[in-house]
């Protein structure tokens, strides 16, 4: 049976009021190809910890694997004959999969309550015209899979003892997957996946404050929340974006306190708002944290980007009504310059998105005063706040949310 996550094409666009083209779908092939057994695996090979995971990895490049690193390993000599039956059965789809040419991932999950939160490979690890195969071993275990860019279209699948799925590399961009909890299944699974992984391309960080010729074009990595899956799926999707500077709480605690999706993308210059539009209508809500950048590397006056910005955001805001746009106030920072600009780029934006329905303003600022110390600081990487607010204004803008209903 073959399981297609979506009708979508890479020549297909997604609405005739924009010009913008899904990335290239993932498509799912399922099928029991592969006589293999738990004993045959756990007798041949040594796990190791890597997290909360006992894996191992063979592959002549290092793979990143969460915050992890996989180091290089070369496959053991001779090949174990499980390795070898999944080998054989790979090459009747794939007549040029060898063993040298592909890196494999082996994971072990020793019960229903071990799982793998929802997420996508490391693109900038993997080979752009690479399949990734991955075959099951053991308990029968149900996979989810949603998309990242347009409706959420949950699937799931499950995955017995010898099935073998593939995908592609270039739908890690577009399509992110889990294994649910369930509590019933007493017996372990394992997971074997193969890639073509390359050496990873450095990240290119933004400039340093206060230098000219920064880079006009928002970095968009995707970064699922780190939960734990439940048997439970989330219906609606709430996009943030962020610079950053609120990056990695809030997502997580939206899962746990909405049973939303939350995907996190980082948009460096509010001014670059427009370059996420394609996804506004599949989002239930979003949240938009960012500003400063806009005046401390593009040296733009909040005049200049009020001016950019305003017009876009009603825009947005009459041609998704269903979807409610959340602004975040730019916090303050220890240079009384860059706070003159601050200040008044956030009345300029709460007062010019006043009259329209569905956009609202959260004023973490206020929720900063609330605090002591110093709350916001600024170094030659960036500017920065302190973990403990950042609990603070997660805190704040939950309630704020519920408020929204």
């Amino acid at each position: 049976p073959t399981v297609k996550l979506d009708t979508q094409t890479p020549d297909t666009p997604v609405s005739t009021k924009r010009d913008f083209i899904l990335p290239t779908p993932i498509m799912l092939h399922k099928q029991s190809a592969v006589d293999i057994s738990l004993d045959a695996i756990t007798s041949t090979i040594d796990f190791e910890k890597v997290g909360y995971r006992d894996v191992c990895y063979f592959g002549e490049k290092p793979f990143g694997y969460g915050k992890h690193k996989l180091n290089p390993n070369p496959y053991p000599n001779p090949v174990p004959d499980f390795l070898q039956k999944v080998s054989d059965s790979i090459r009747t789809l794939d007549k040029e999969f060898s063993l040298e040419s592909y890196s494999c991932t082996i994971e072990k999950y020793k019960d229903g309550y071990t799982t793998f939160p929802h997420h996508t490979d490391p693109e900038h690890s993997i080979e752009s015209s690479s399949v990734i195969y991955n075959i099951s071993a053991g308990a029968k275990r149900e996979l989810e899979f949603i998309n990242l860019t347009g409706p959420l279209n949950p699937v799931k699948m499950q995955v017995s003892n010898g099935d073998l799925y593939l995908m592609k590399a270039s739908s890690q961009a577009s399509w992110s997957r889990s294994m649910l909890q369930n509590s019933s299944v007493k017996d372990p699974r394992i997971s074997i996946t193969f890639r073509k992984t390359c050496l990873p391309t450095p990240r290119v960080k933004p400039p340093p404050l206060g230098l000219p010729g920064c880079n006009i074009n928002a970095k968009r990595d995707i970064l699922m929340e780190k939960h734990k899956t439940a048997g439970s799926t989330a219906t609606s999707r709430t996009l943030f974006l962020t610079d950053s500077v609120l990056g990695t709480i809030f997502p997580y605690s939206l899962k746990a306190h909405n049973n939303d999706t939350c995907i996190k993308k980082t948009l460096f210059y509010l001014t670059d708002l427009k370059n996420f539009e394609h996804e506004f209508e599949y989002s239930k809500r979003v949240i938009i944290s960012c500003g400063v950048n806009d005046i401390t590397r593009r040296y733009l006056s909040p005049e200049v980007i009020s001016d950019i910005v305003l017009p876009q955001i009603e825009r947005f805001s009459k041609l998704y009504p269903k979807t409610t746009f959340v602004l975040n106030t730019v916090l303050l920072t220890s240079s009384a310059k860059t706070n003159k600009y601050i200040v008044d780029l956030n009345n300029y934006i709460s007062k010019g998105v006043r009259s329209l329905h569905n956009v609202h303003v959260f004023d973490s600022h206020s929720t900063m005063l609330k605090c002591n110390g110093d709350n916001v600081y600024v170094d030659k990487n960036g500017i920065h706040i302190a973990k403990k607010y950042i609990m603070i204004i997660k805190n704040d803008m939950i309630t704020f949310l519920k408020s929204l209903g």
